[in-house]
């Protein structure tokens, strides 16, 4: 405990909770890793995140550290003012979604830097044709037959699949495969469980293209932050919000950030936005 001075005559403790939140491999061949994040949303396939920061991690964070609240009725109720969510990429976009879903419930602020906000604007036709690349897949090629061999698997043929992984981990958060639905058009097989096939829908065809309204792109769209704001352009209530971005950030995630931004000046939200120069490919 530093001592006192009379600039800063208290101590301020911050604790800060960084919870894990990578996907577990999704293949039962050992040599084939996780395909990246979960992006703390309550998936069939990865299992349920969203509930796991909200309620597991909560209440442990409110059990274990001398939190800020007060007793109503004889139980201890947290002081959100005193509780922020925070995080970048993956975990920005997951820390916009559940400040969104909880906000009257935990939190005072959110903050996000470089956070997927926007996936129209994100997932263009540049980043499908690298995972089409990742994958062997010539540019003019687009037989259906070779766009279903798409896969997030390294091999020594393939030895680098950085987009495929994301965009598949993407997926297995956002669109998992319903057994119940016939369709297996865009599935994606990744794990298979005595003899059943589990995996994911990808949300472009051989074309390598999304069919706007299509039953996979509607269930990104109601997973996507931007698509969120404005079904509920009150969902951040008066949480406190900070996003940034890098202007060279190699997805091109400053895209989704500046629509972002606007759209939050649109309906009246305060917040800051910050743009610096970073990230080069």
């Amino acid at each position: 405990r530093p001592p006192r001075s009379t600039l800063f005559p208290y101590t301020t403790l911050f604790r800060l909770v960084m919870p894990d939140v990578s996907s577990i491999g999704l293949a039962i061949d050992i040599d084939k890793k996780e395909v990246g994040g979960t992006f703390y949303v309550n998936s069939t396939l990865l299992g349920n995140y969203e509930d796991y920061i909200a309620h597991d991690i909560m209440d442990s964070v409110e059990t274990h550290f001398a939190t800020v609240g007060a007793k109503v009725n004889g139980v201890w109720v947290p002081d959100k003012n005193y509780h922020a969510i925070s995080g970048h990429g993956m975990g920005g976009y997951g820390a916009l979604r559940i400040a969104m879903d909880y906000d009257t419930l935990f939190f005072n602020s959110v903050s996000a830097m470089s956070p997927y906000v926007s996936f129209e604007s994100f997932l263009t036709r540049e980043i499908i044709d690298k995972v089409f690349e990742e994958n062997g897949i010539s540019a003019a090629d687009f037989y259906y037959a070779d766009y279903k061999k798409l896969n997030p698997w390294i091999d020594s043929s393939h030895p680098e699949k950085t987009y495929s992984q994301l965009i598949f981990s993407m997926a297995a958060a956002f669109s998992p495969h319903d057994f119940s639905d016939p369709d297996t058009t865009a599935f994606f097989s990744l794990i298979d469980i005595a003899g059943k096939k589990y995996g994911v829908d990808l949300p472009f065809d051989s074309t390598r293209s999304i069919q706007p309204g299509s039953p996979v792109w509607n269930k990104w769209l109601s997973h996507d932050i931007k698509t969120r704001l404005v079904n509920q352009p009150n969902g951040f209530a008066n949480l406190q919000i900070y996003l940034d971005c890098g202007d060279q950030d190699q997805l091109k995630l400053y895209n989704g950030a500046r629509a972002f931004d606007q759209l939050l000046s649109l309906y009246g939200q305060e917040h800051t936005y910050l743009e610096y120069s970073g990230y080069p490919d």
